[in-house]
């Protein structure tokens, strides 16, 4: 069997163990950089409707539930994308301050019905059902097994 074989489903995290929430938002942050890194570089392969499925959802802001309150997005608690590079960066006194203050409010931003993790935990699966390249494929698991820790963090 192989690693194309295995049940998206039944495939065990494959995470390193953190002791916090913050570090859980931070190898979230690594694992998609690296599956960025891993589907752009790729040239037999164009993952262009798969990577930009991922930008549109990790930049949309999600309006939190039952609150006046304007939309939230990774941008406001310290999560940056950089164009140039092509990646993310956590700004930790900002992400830290953030979790102390609103962490209702990023709670929903990841795990509200329309919000991140929900999302991801949709489109991921689905991309590997294709056949990918098992740098991709590796990259897009360990990116998957980041969003199921943190949706089981807030659970």
């Amino acid at each position: 069997m192989d690693e194309h074989d295995i049940k998206v489903e039944q495939t065990p995290y494959e995470t390193g163990p953190v002791e916090s929430l913050s570090e859980a938002l931070y190898a979230f942050v690594e694992a998609y950089d690296k599956l960025q890194a891993a589907i752009g570089q790729d040239a037999e392969c164009d993952f262009a409707h798969f990577r930009d499925l991922l930008k549109l959802t990790m930049n949309r802001p999600i309006i939190v539930t039952d609150e006046n309150r304007p939309p939230l997005s990774l941008y406001e608690i310290g999560v940056l994308y950089f164009p140039d590079t092509g990646k993310y960066s956590a700004r930790k006194s900002k992400l830290e301050k953030a979790l102390r203050q609103r962490g209702d409010d990023i709670r929903a931003l990841f795990v509200q019905q329309d919000g991140l993790l929900p999302r991801l935990c949709e489109i991921l699966p689905a991309f590997l059902e294709e056949e990918l390249p098992s740098e991709v494929f590796s990259a897009s698991m360990r990116f998957l097994n980041e969003c199921r820790r943190l949706t089981a963090m807030w659970s």
